[in-house]
């Protein structure tokens, strides 16, 4: 039997409360694993980074410095993009520690939080700076404007976030000689 209550039957009124129940647990784990920095698949595997699946210049340059200057061990898993990130160390999703800012690409970000300072990346972070951050201003070195030709390029025709990544490592690559 289901009751009307204030317009709104009872059975309603249950799943309503699951549902805010779920969101408010998802957003608790979110809350500790941003304060915390914590990999809440247990520590499993402390090479593995996560981010969403969508491909996008800011993800492939923050990628590609993880793989080349935080951890060479590096592994990469993508998730629908949208959902809670329950594995690795997450990067470039809204909810991760390692996010773009109102002024900050997520490259930045982590250039900043792992104390990367190399003059060979300068230019790169620039670039990503005016990609991610400088959008609207339309002002954008030629440096930048490459890498939005190509990696947009690239991006298009490789639906795949695995094969995306792969060819792009090998373009940043070029971009920062030794």
């Amino acid at each position: 039997m289901i009751r009307e209550l204030n317009g709104q039957s009872s059975a309603y009124t249950g799943l309503m409360q699951t549902v805010m129940a779920k969101r408010l647990i998802s957003g608790l784990i979110v809350f500790w694993v941003f304060i915390t920095g914590s990999n809440i698949s247990g520590g499993e595997n402390p090479h593995l980074f996560s981010t969403g699946r969508t491909m996008e210049i800011d993800r492939l340059a923050s990628a590609w410095l993880i793989k080349r200057y935080v951890d060479l061990q590096a592994e990469f898993i993508f998730f629908p993009d949208g959902e809670l990130i329950t594995a690795g160390t997450a990067f470039d999703t809204p909810d991760a520690r390692f996010c773009r800012t109102h002024n900050r690409s997520t490259f930045e970000i982590l250039m900043q939080h792992f104390k990367i300072s190399d003059s060979k990346l300068d230019p790169l972070a620039q670039a990503i700076h005016e990609i991610e951050i400088n959008y609207w201003s339309g002002k954008k070195g030629p440096l930048a404007n490459a890498l939005t030709l190509e990696l947009n390029a690239l991006i298009r025709e490789n639906s795949d976030p695995v094969q995306c990544l792969k060819q792009s490592l090998k373009i940043f690559d070029v971009i920062v000689k030794d």
